[in-house]
């Protein structure tokens, strides 16, 4: 039996990586739920989940005045390409919430296909996932 790995309960969690990792792995009512339950007991260690652990998923949490901020952080080309990736509902709902032309921008986007999409994707939901999170830090946010 490796140290740290297990104890007498069962197997021990070594490392806020792997924490983190299964944070964004669970639907956010559950991450949401666990992280609640965290700030009873440790209040700056669950903030800090909360931001290491958001995922561009989180976006469809977003209130319409909340979307309203995030888009004046992001170009339609950002938000086109990190939408690639998500299911048409969630499309919807996020472009509905856009100014028109910067809807139509980033719907063209969508369309268009593109060399090394899946990186391309990537890199935009990352760019989207780090606005999020300078977001909360101010406060202008709820994740």
């Amino acid at each position: 039996m490796q140290q740290g790995q297990q104890n007498a309960n069962g197997v021990f969690l070594n490392g806020r990586a792997q924490v983190i990792e299964l944070l964004q792995m669970l639907s956010s009512a559950e991450r949401e739920r666990l992280l609640n339950q965290m700030k009873i007991k440790n209040p700056i260690l669950a903030g800090e989940l909360v931001e290491e652990s958001v995922c561009f998923d989180d976006i469809s949490r977003l209130n319409s005045r909340e979307l309203i901020v995030l888009f004046q952080y992001l170009t339609p080309v950002i938000v086109g390409m990190a939408l690639k990736g998500v299911e048409e509902n969630s499309q919807r709902k996020i472009l509905s919430q856009c100014p028109r032309q910067f809807a139509e921008e980033a719907f063209e986007i969508m369309m268009t296909p593109l060399e090394n999409e899946r990186v391309n994707i990537r890199r935009a939901q990352q760019k989207v996932i780090e606005v999020l999170i300078q977001l909360r830090r101010r406060k202008q946010i709820r994740l």
